[in-house]
């Protein structure tokens, strides 16, 4: 009898093979949850039954026992389909593989990505793919060994606190002034991205580190911090003498006339723009919020001499407001949210479809283009756009005013005139189409307003011809009597 080495289990001499295979799971990742799961692998190679033993991230043998508490040997056999799983740090060392081999991990646990690196001695053919190794090994004393990694890369949350400086002022140097600001009742770091008055990036930095929560802004400067949840406060602690006043989308917490106090959630978006005024009176921020005035732009997409299904790309610049997100409803498909960065956004619409977007502050200028494609430009032979039901003018832009609810439509006409014109969506001016609340819907296409307008002389002249039409019939109808009784009493004689 020999004892093998792996479990000190006494087995038969010639059942001994001295090639070993070793496998080792490493995870990488910040979630303890990766950490203490179970990883399964599968053997696939020549033979009925192998014998192995499970260790632990120290190195030692993890025993293992029957119903009776009995110890007795791992084996990778038919009736488990040769499969086994490991924890980060354990490992197997499998014994009596021989010829070629596969090692699979069959879950991966939902990973970003696995790695295998491993050595071999003797090892011939090794070939590695994705989750899984094959090689040779032969039936001497080749020990193969290799470590499957697993890497988990942290989900970071598209969330973002933005904050702009605006000055209202009559002196150039008001403009060039850094006003000071604090963010406080935070931990931790946090990366932000500056951008100039024109929306271009002129730096990057990180809030927290060594404590520092400070940051400066000139008019006209933003930041937008990312990865910020929870609660905080921004506190405009240097404004060089001018009233300050808050306003900005996440308005749900305390403003006071230099700061705001707000708390905010994973995938939210908060922005505030601190007003600077040199020139009127102090402001008096509103405490508690008052509700902003929000209006509703509606777009309507029409194609006319043309049955043509396409998506047409419209291209959205905001001014006057500050980012933020907003509910965008539509005739044919499902609301969803759009997100407004440096004051743009873009959204494909479909022909014959309505969308709107609500709640749009008062205080917004917004400018609407159509952006075509190389090929719809080759069938397009014009373009028309309409506001609140006016004229259509020859343009692919539009800009408008949202101190009220606004309605534009962009009119398409195809150059083959042969193409039948496909069916107006239809509003509540053309019944069937159920209403949206706020929306503001084009009015409807009148069929007679291009007949010409008719007059009473042609309401005279055409009583006059049916009158003619009505005298010649009972003339008619006499002088056939007539004819018929004549020819009567010529018969009778």
């Amino acid at each position: 009898m020999l004892i093998n080495v792996l479990n000190n289990a006494a087995i038969p001499e010639e059942e001994v093979v001295n090639t070993r295979l070793l496998v080792q799971k490493m995870v990488s990742s910040d979630n303890e949850d990766d950490l203490n799961k179970d990883y399964s692998f599968q053997l696939q190679a020549v033979g009925e039954e192998f014998t192995y033993v499970l260790k632990d991230e120290a190195g030692n043998i993890i025993p293992n026992f029957d119903e009776d508490g009995e110890e007795i040997l791992r084996v990778l056999n038919s009736d488990n389909e040769f499969t086994f799983a490991l924890k980060n740090g354990q490992s197997v060392e499998i014994a009596g593989v021989t010829e070629t081999y596969t090692i699979v991990e069959t879950d991966d646990g939902g990973a970003t990505s696995t790695t295998i690196t491993g050595t071999q001695t003797n090892g011939e053919n090794v070939s590695i793919s994705g989750t899984e190794v094959t090689a040779d090994i032969g039936d001497e004393e080749d020990i193969h060994d290799y470590d499957f990694t697993n890497v988990f890369e942290a989900i970071v949350p598209d969330t973002t606190l933005t904050i702009n400086k605006t000055v209202l002022s009559e002196d150039d140097a008001d403009f060039e002034n850094e006003y000071s600001f604090e963010l406080s009742g935070v931990e931790g770091m946090y990366s932000y991205t500056k951008f100039d008055v024109d929306g271009e990036v002129i730096g990057s930095d990180v809030l927290g580190e060594d404590g520092d929560y400070t940051f400066t802004l000139k008019h006209g400067e933003s930041i937008v911090i990312s990865g910020l949840t929870g609660d905080y406060v921004v506190t405009e602690t240097d404004a060089h003498g001018a009233d300050v006043s808050v306003s900005g989308t996440g308005l749900d917490g305390n403003v006071e006339q230099d700061s705001v106090e707000g708390s905010i959630e994973e995938n939210d978006n908060h922005a505030y723009n601190f007003i600077n005024d040199f020139i009127g009176d102090p402001v008096d921020p509103p405490n508690p919020p008052v509700d902003p005035i929000l209006n509703n732009l509606t777009i309507t997409k029409l194609v006319a001499n043309s049955n043509a299904t396409d998506s047409f790309k419209l291209n959205f610049v905001i001014n006057g407001i500050a980012d933020g997100s907003y509910i965008l409803r539509s005739s044919i498909r499902p609301d969803e949210t759009v997100n407004v960065v440096n004051g743009q956004f873009s959204y494909t619409i479909r022909a014959n479809e309505t969308i709107t977007i609500l709640g749009v502050p008062a205080a917004a200028r917004v400018t609407v283009t159509e952006e075509l494609s190389d090929t719809q430009a080759s069938q397009i032979e014009l373009t028309q756009v309409s506001a609140d039901g006016g004229a259509y003018e020859d343009s692919h832009s539009i800009t408008v005013e949202m101190d009220d609810d606004r309605a534009i439509t962009f009119l398409n006409h195809y150059a083959d005139e042969n193409v039948p014109t496909p069916e107006q969506p239809e509003t509540p001016n053309n019944p069937g189409q159920p209403s949206l609340p706020g929306v503001v819907n084009p009015p409807a296409v009148d069929v007679d307003a291009n007949r010409l307008p008719q007059t009473d002389e042609d309401d005279e002249r055409m009583l006059m011809i049916f009158g003619g039409i009505i005298v010649a019939a009972v003339v008619l109808g006499a002088a056939a009597m007539y004819t018929k009784r004549v020819k009567a009493k010529r018969n009778k004689i």
